[in-house]
């Protein structure tokens, strides 16, 4: 007899799937995700070819873009291997699915090595459901805690993906992932991403909204500037983060800087001049970065970095 080829494999694992699982439902959501997301101009879709073999998404679209809904809560073997073969074939995946799939890291874990966007279907903040966001900022947004080692595992991940694509991309990427590691802070809550008012434009406003004896305390925000470029951030970044922090009504008196290719010498000669004043630049580099994605405690090493800014 012959091996069974890997269709007859997912025709026998989509066999065992819960009888719960709504066929009107599905089609339901991918009319929802099409009506909201109409910038991927997704249209019905067709048979993808990886190798001997194939698979029907839920829908296609612009920029080699595909969709997945998912209603189960548990990752399907068959599922993973299709996802995982789209986005080695060069397309971008999309996936719908519940908030509860997103507390399972086999879900994390796939969704992060394949950089997807999602659409959280049920997502408590009705405004934000069926939105397309990345899944690490989707796990920032509806305050998923994950274990350490979840953490960082998945920090490995995104760490070998960083500096991949396109501008946009990178920084899409690297926003993302800051609003994940920060939201893991015990302290911390994301309340703004890519928030922009007449004149500036922040990447990330961390509120902080639990009482400790953390160093972080005495303002009730933290304003987060994140550069993911092949060139060192300089010193006109810095002044730009130190203008936003100022002009903030003095709600703010921490801001962390974060760049993938590490600072200028004379960023680092600027920031002694604000020594003397009531605010703090934190420096987090890529050593910085990697240290804290997969530190077993996150609370503890950010608050070192921090007083280490305040000291020096």
């Amino acid at each position: 007899m012959s091996e069974p080829v890997e269709e007859a494999e997912d025709d026998l694992l989509l066999a065992s799937e819960p009888s719960n699982v709504d066929a009107d439902a599905a089609e339901g959501i991918v009319a929802a995700i099409v009506a909201k997301d109409r910038r991927r101009k997704w249209a019905d879709p067709v048979v993808l070819k990886f190798g001997s073999a194939s698979w029907r998404p839920s829908a296609v679209g612009k920029g080699e873009a595909v969709l997945h809904v998912a209603l189960l809560e548990t990752l399907p073997r068959f599922v993973e291997r299709r996802l995982l073969a789209a986005h080695k074939a060069g397309h971008r995946v999309h996936v719908g699915l519940t908030t509860a799939g997103l507390y399972q890291f086999d879900w994390l874990r796939v969704l992060t090595m394949v950089d997807a966007m999602v659409y959280v279907v049920d997502d408590f903040d009705k405004a934000s459901r069926y939105r397309r966001r990345h899944v690490l900022a989707a796990v920032a947004d509806l305050q998923i805690p994950v274990s350490p080692d979840a953490r960082a595992a998945l920090g490995q991940i995104v760490l070998d993906q960083v500096g991949a694509g396109n501008a946009q991309e990178k920084g899409r990427r690297l926003e993302a992932v800051l609003a994940f590691l920060f939201g893991q802070v015990s302290d911390f809550r994301v309340a703004l991403r890519n928030h922009r008012n007449k004149s500036q434009e922040i990447d990330l406003t961390l509120q902080i909204d639990n009482f400790s004896r953390r160093v972080w305390h005495g303002k009730p925000l933290i304003l987060v500037e994140a550069k993911n470029r092949a060139a060192k951030a300089d010193q006109q970044t810095l002044s730009v983060l130190v203008t936003k922090i100022r002009t903030k009504r003095q709600s703010v008196k921490i801001g962390f800087l974060v760049a993938t290719a590490g600072f200028t010498s004379d960023l680092e000669r600027e920031l002694l001049r604000y020594s003397e004043s009531d605010l703090c630049v934190v420096l987090i580099g890529p050593d910085e970065l990697r240290a804290l994605l997969l530190t077993s405690d996150l609370d503890e090493h950010l608050e070192k970095l921090v007083i280490k800014a305040l000291v020096d």
